[in-house]
């Protein structure tokens, strides 16, 4: 009967220690995915570790849609330094923050060899001001006319 600790008839996980393994197996995947955690038993290694190039860069594309400023300040190193920021930090908190991150990270590694390129990512990553043209906000004490 359903509930009462047996499997089901058609063999349905029901068992609490059966639903803690699934569990378990699941966050041990997930982060091989998207942490660069191992690779649990019993999946294929290499077709895991493919999958989770795919996903990281997907995720640097992403950043790089809703931050554009990044790829530019940061030039043809954007898209390694990402993939290195991103085996090292899953994604938590949506892109923006992502990115946000990602540049705090960059800036904490000194990544950027030309002192414009640091000058730049430390002017992205100051405070901003809701409304600033460009980035969906304002610059503090200007008008919202042109």
């Amino acid at each position: 009967m359903p509930g009462d600790g047996e499997g089901g008839e058609h063999g349905e996980v029901s068992l609490p220690a059966d639903r803690e393994r699934l569990r378990e197996r699941q966050s041990a995947l997930l982060s091989a995915l998207v942490a660069g955690g191992p690779v649990p038993d019993g999946f294929p290694e290499e077709a895991i570790r493919r999958q989770a190039r795919v996903l990281a860069a997907k995720r640097r594309a992403t950043v790089a849609g809703v931050e554009p400023e990044l790829p530019r300040i940061l030039g043809a190193r954007f898209g390694e330094l990402f993939l290195r920021y991103a085996r090292e930090r899953p994604l938590t908190d949506g892109y923006h923050q992502d990115a946000r991150r990602f540049a705090e990270w960059a800036r904490a590694r000194s990544v950027t060899a030309e002192p414009v390129q640091a000058q730049a990512l430390a002017r992205w990553l100051r405070p901003r001001t809701p409304g600033w043209r460009g980035r969906g906000f304002r610059r503090p004490g200007r008008s919202g006319s042109r």
